[in-house]
């Protein structure tokens, strides 16, 4: 298993992430606290969430139809883990990389995120703590 390339973790690190309720459409960014993503995770009763998605494993692009077919699949798995997501993307600030379409995983330990993102393929998710500032947490 290599490192992750540092240029692909500043990538990850500066992305933008979003999320969407039922009322509203929440940004967030590593590193920093979003009260309206503490607000969603109250809401649900959640102390913490995992934002991950299956696109793109290792940062290899795929074509739009393997991609759909891979986040189907983690969604298959998270109703067989019967744990609640809310629908989101990532992307880059500037606009340069397609969003991917990821989702926030209410309430999930960090430990079971981990083992989702290695299943899937990822470099890496995001970690998100009621009340801390999110955190990118690397697989490999």
């Amino acid at each position: 298993m290599s490192a992750i390339d540092s240029s692909l973790v500043e990538a990850y690190k500066n992305a933008v992430y979003r999320v969407q309720t039922s009322d509203s459409h929440i940004e967030f960014f590593v590193d920093s606290i979003s009260p309206e993503l503490d607000n969603t995770l109250r809401i649900h009763s959640a102390a913490t969430a995992a934002f991950i998605t299956a696109c793109n494993p290792q940062s290899e692009v795929l074509n739009p139809e393997e991609n759909q077919r891979r986040h189907k699949n983690l969604l298959n798995r998270l109703k067989a883990m019967q744990l609640s997501w809310l629908p989101g993307d990532s992307g880059d600030q500037a606009g340069h990389w397609a969003a991917e379409k990821s989702i926030l995983i209410l309430g999930i330990s960090r430990e079971s995120a981990t083992a989702l993102a290695n299943e899937h393929g990822q470099n890496a998710f995001v970690w998100v703590q009621r009340g801390k500032p999110v955190q990118l947490v690397l697989t490999r």
